[in-house]
């Protein structure tokens, strides 16, 4: 016995294309909640209360809460990383100044020099604050999440 192909169903793309509106229409309700302040219990509360299972409910906000977290994370892994190369960038061009001046002082039989320790300091500054925040990135807690939800004050 052999089987034929499935036919194709012609409902398909309809049901599909309902079934992905229905998705937007969820996940916006959801954002909604969040924007307005409330926490994971209550926007959980208001998809039930719209008629969402808790299981899939839980799934939306889930789903939510762990993209908003790494969008946070990346975002704070950006700031490091700017602040590291700015940092480095700095102290890099303090060091060379006084290297350049130095080399400068000793071959024309000079004294003095110029030493660009703000440089130095100021870039060596920002890439210790470069690298406490990048390795502060991975800690995004649930207040951090639900306070990137609201709108700026």
């Amino acid at each position: 016995m052999t089987s034929s192909p499935a036919e194709p169903n012609a409902a398909a793309p309809a049901v599909r294309s309902r079934t992905d509106t229905i998705v937007r229409v969820v996940y916006a309700a959801a954002i909604d909640e969040f924007t307005k302040g409330s926490g994971r219990d209550e926007v959980l509360q208001a998809l039930r209360d719209r008629g969402l299972g808790g299981e899939i409910a839980d799934a939306v906000v889930g789903h939510l809460l762990e993209a908003r977290g790494d969008a946070l994370r990346a975002a704070k892994r950006k700031n490091a990383w700017k602040h590291i190369g700015i940092g480095a960038a700095a102290a890099i061009v303090g060091a060379a100044s006084t290297l350049v001046t130095y080399q400068s002082a000793v071959s024309y039989g000079g004294v003095s020099y110029t030493a660009a320790w703000i440089a130095m300091a100021v870039g060596a500054i920002e890439l210790v604050r470069g690298l406490i925040q990048l390795a502060d990135a991975a800690d995004v807690s649930d207040a951090d999440v639900r306070r990137s939800w609201l709108p700026p004050a």
